[in-house]
């Protein structure tokens, strides 16, 4: 891992948040298997709601759609946050949208860039990856009984921190920059954003929500290919619906929704 800003979370993150309430409890521990994984185990033990942890690196960190996301030491913001009940928040589609809203606010705001939003969570910038959300709902019969929001974001990751597969159709802060970014800003900045977007929904207030996100998404009037398992739907990207979902209209003029799978720009082969 190449050290481009010598930053520790453990120490500074918590003194950024000291005066959040809301935030029941921080942990920030120096490897984890994946920060949702923790942060499952730990709601399962009870714990409460706006629970969060952050680690400085996942051994085996995933973003959606179950793909492996390499979160090297030090090089990038990895957290998760729980929530409780999810059923007051809205499904996983509606909580994708406002932590990927949140995540390209915080970056915007601390860093100066806009990223783009690869539906339903990809946080882009000229059209390559640097984050990503992965939300995970628990269920209790047939009623959620929290959700877990993931949050990856490649901060100081420079190329050579990264295999080479994916070096290429993936970039971080840093290297759009040219100059590192202080992590614990980023991490305060996103988990105040995310706190706003998720009471923003719980009051029902969904439409500002939904512009935030379409104002940003990527695709919207274009061709796309949606990638699903082994399937492929190719169309024109519409609408993101209010449940997170979205339209595509065919070439034969057939309106889908989808609420799940990988969308790439352009006609995919």
């Amino acid at each position: 891992m190449a050290v481009l800003l010598k930053d520790d979370l453990s120490q500074e993150l918590p003194v950024l948040l000291a005066d959040q309430e809301w935030l029941t409890a921080l942990r920030i521990l120096p490897s984890v298997d994946s920060t949702n994984e923790a942060v499952k185990r730990m709601a399962v033990q009870g714990a409460a709601e706006w629970t969060v942890v952050v680690a400085e690196e996942q051994e085996s960190g995933r973003a959606a759609g179950g793909r492996r996301w390499y979160s090297p030491r030090g090089g990038g913001l990895w957290l998760s946050a729980l929530i409780r009940p999810a059923s007051g928040q809205g499904d996983a589609g509606v909580l994708t949208l406002a932590a990927a809203v949140a995540a390209a606010e915080a970056v915007e705001e601390q860093v100066g860039l806009a990223p783009r939003i690869l539906w339903p969570g990809e946080l882009q910038l000229s059209g390559r990856t640097f984050g990503g959300v992965f939300v995970e709902l628990s269920y209790q019969g047939n009623r959620p009984s929290f959700a877990v929001i993931g949050v990856g974001v490649d901060v100081n990751l420079t190329a050579l921190d990264l295999p080479p597969a994916v070096r290429l159709p993936t970039t971080s802060l840093v290297r759009a920059l040219g100059r590192p970014v202080p992590r614990a800003e980023l991490g305060r900045a996103l988990l105040l954003r995310l706190h706003e977007r998720v009471e923003e929904l719980r009051a029902g207030r969904l439409g500002g929500l939904l512009a935030a996100y379409v104002s940003r998404v990527s695709g919207l009037g274009e061709e796309v290919t949606l990638v699903q398992g082994e399937g492929r739907l190719r169309g024109r990207l519409m609408a993101v619906r209010a449940d997170g979902g979205l339209e595509l209209v065919t070439a034969d003029g057939q309106v889908r929704v989808a609420h799940s799978g990988r969308l790439s720009l352009g006609r995919e082969r």
